[in-house]
């Protein structure tokens, strides 16, 4: 898996990472101590053909 992107947008981080020919967003933030971890992961293609948006 390779490290594309990360960024910090307060309070959350963000990494994107490829593998193969899919792409994993993760996201982590601070909840009162804890850390919240979630992890999307979708083909390349797939997010080509959804386009920008939600």
């Amino acid at each position: 898996m390779t490290e594309i992107a990360r960024y910090r947008e307060r309070p959350v981080e963000v990494t994107v990472s490829r593998d193969g020919d899919h792409l994993t967003f993760a996201s982590a933030y601070e909840d009162f101590g804890r850390t919240i971890t979630e992890e999307h992961r979708i083909a390349e293609r797939d997010l080509v053909l959804k386009g920008i948006g939600p």
